[in-house]
């Protein structure tokens, strides 16, 4: 089951801004009623908590190390990121920058 597709905008010493891929999605993770309907008790606590840490966010590397197992998604994928929200379901987004900001090491910032 792939998870919802949302998009933080990351700029230097900015808080993420979040932007969804479809308003249905955004309606469930902004009515925390509709969320725990559409997704679960569980899952909507965790997705609710997944969304807080990446707001809270300076950028896309501040994620990595937090609870979530933020990582780097490959292949087909490339230039995404994801985070578990349970065993099954995690959220997939992507820097919503062009060109996606990057460090010396070719790391994303």
């Amino acid at each position: 089951m792939r998870g919802p597709l949302i998009r933080p905008c990351c700029a230097a010493l900015m808080p993420i801004a979040i932007s969804f891929i479809s308003s249905k999605l955004k309606k469930q993770c902004d009515s925390a009623a509709l969320c725990r309907q559409t997704f679960g008790e569980d899952r909507s606590k965790a997705l609710m908590r997944r969304l807080g840490q990446i707001k809270a966010a300076n950028c896309v590397a501040d994620l990595f190390g937090l609870p979530g197992r933020y990582h780097r998604l490959r292949e087909d994928r490339d230039g995404q990121f994801a985070a578990a929200i349970s065993a099954n379901f995690r959220i997939i987004f992507v820097p919503d920058h062009e060109p996606i900001p990057k460090r010396e090491d070719n790391s994303i910032c």
